[in-house]
């Protein structure tokens, strides 16, 4: 179960929430410095989902607004349930045909500054079809809704699904834990909670591990590879060392042949799938999010796994015994 917050992690959630103000994300070390007394809760409130890193930025959780007592807040949840009923009536009269964000704004009777706060934490719950590439901040975003928003009532009953997944997702990493004492022999766990070496990653790959194979177990594909996206880039910082952009640390990787050209290729296409499904709306199917997921395992075996894995055969393997001559 989700950890019960006390008051100082709910005044940190809330001190995100207006530090992160109209901004998809914050620079985490700001944060941080902001509140340099406190990092340990805020390390906690990342490994339990209230906080979500990536790339050295922090933002909100959508599960989090829930845990914050604030009329701006509850303002803010008010207004994505009155753009969640506008997406309802635009889907049953159009279906995925993408609508202006200004169309939604003005039908729900919001600003389009607020439906555009709204939208970046409606959009942490995979509920479109697609969206334009820079969704929300342009005047001309536009946004189509599938079929989840007719399958929950409100927005908020979409959260609370989001919380039940983010619940699995974490009985998923415990029972891995617990399983793991059972049976010493055993290399691999089922497929859906992953490789049983993942848990002794440096944080926060553990976390974000089984955050990706929670959501593919419940379906939520494009979390999924959103997740695969960020494992790579933090494997790829921890090769390097934050060289800028991704193409700068892969372009690094294969100058100094951390890994070959034909593996660079393809962690660079699934961290291309990845953004495509973080900022332009990418639905990847199952098949392909496997794929995304084998490369992002061979991954993380070529830098973490290989070499202990060698070194423990090679301290268990009998010498050969040597003829005196």
């Amino acid at each position: 179960m989700m950890p019960v917050l006390d008051n100082e992690e709910r005044a940190l959630l809330l001190d995100l929430f207006e530090f992160q103000d109209w901004q998809l994300d914050v620079d985490s070390p700001r944060f941080r410095l902001r509140n340099e007394r406190h990092i340990e809760q805020i390390e906690a409130l990342i490994a339990f989902g209230y906080i979500r890193e990536h790339a050295g930025r922090y933002s909100l959780s959508l599960v989090a607004l829930d845990e914050i007592q604030s009329s701006e807040v509850d303002d803010l949840l008010c207004a994505c349930d009155a753009l969640w009923s506008r997406l309802q009536m635009h889907y049953r009269e159009n279906l995925h045909a993408q609508v202006p964000l200004t169309q939604l704004a003005s039908g729900s009777n919001l600003s389009v500054d607020v439906a555009r706060k709204a939208m970046i934490y409606m959009i942490q719950f995979p509920w479109y079809a697609g969206y334009s590439p820079t969704f929300p901040f342009p005047e001309d975003a536009t946004i189509g809704p599938d079929e989840r928003v007719i399958r929950y009532e409100t927005f908020r009953d979409a959260v609370a699904e989001l919380r039940r997944w983010t619940l699995d997702s974490q009985n998923l990493y415990m029972d891995y834990g617990l399983e793991s004492t059972k049976d010493n022999n055993s290399t691999m766990l089922p497929d859906e909670t992953g490789s049983k070496w993942y848990g002794s990653l440096e944080a926060p790959l553990p976390t974000i591990l089984q955050e990706i194979y929670g959501a593919r177990a419940s379906g939520y594909r494009t979390l999924a590879a959103m997740g695969v996206r960020a494992i790579v880039d933090l494997v790829c910082t921890k090769i390097v060392g934050d060289k800028g952009g991704f193409k700068q640390k892969i372009d690094e990787i294969r100058r100094l042949e951390h890994l070959s050209a034909k593996e660079c290729a393809a962690v660079e296409t699934v961290f291309d799938a990845g953004s495509a499904s973080a900022h332009r709306g990418y639905l990847i199917d199952e098949e392909n999010l496997d794929n995304l997921i084998e490369i992002m395992d061979h991954l993380l075996r070529s830098v973490f796994r290989l070499e202990q894995a060698a070194i423990d055969i090679k301290a268990s393997t009998p010498q050969r015994l040597r003829r005196e001559k």
